[in-house]
């Protein structure tokens, strides 16, 4: 039982050892790929700051003296300006739906704090010409 099983261990191990190298081999030639688009130059973290800001975007990206923009990762990383907003399929190839869900979330609460700022601003300013009622007397 165990001699034979030995054996055919045996007998495989080179294929692995050689499927292995094979897969390291194709794993070393391949490059990441950096999305960047001159709309993350926007990005106004405010009081929520995390890792991902602007400043972080210029740090890795910046041209001409990114960090990923070095001789050291000219053969690692390839780089792609987006111009169009990815499409969800897209997006869940490189974060998990929770992470996802819990953006969308506090970005609708961001986008309903501003809404409930600029109402409350609104409610509050004095009246211009424009939204001054007109007087009793006056056609």
């Amino acid at each position: 039982g165990n001699e034979k099983a030995a054996a055919v261990i045996g007998e495989r191990l080179p294929a692995l050892a050689e499927a292995d190298a094979q897969k390291k081999s194709a794993e070393q030639g391949k490059k990441t790929l950096v999305f960047h688009s001159q709309e993350c130059d926007k990005h106004a973290p405010g009081e929520h700051w995390g890792p991902e800001s602007n400043r972080r975007m210029a740090t890795l990206v910046g041209s001409p003296f990114g960090a990923l923009m070095s001789a050291e990762f000219a053969d690692r990383v390839d780089y792609v300006h987006v111009t169009q907003p990815a499409a969800i399929t897209d997006v869940l190839r490189v974060h998990e739906f929770t992470y996802i869900a819990t953006l969308k979330e506090q970005c609708e609460e961001l986008l309903r704090k501003e809404n409930g700022k600029a109402q409350a601003a609104a409610q509050t300013a004095p009246p211009t010409p424009q939204t001054a009622p007109a007087s009793a007397g006056s056609e």
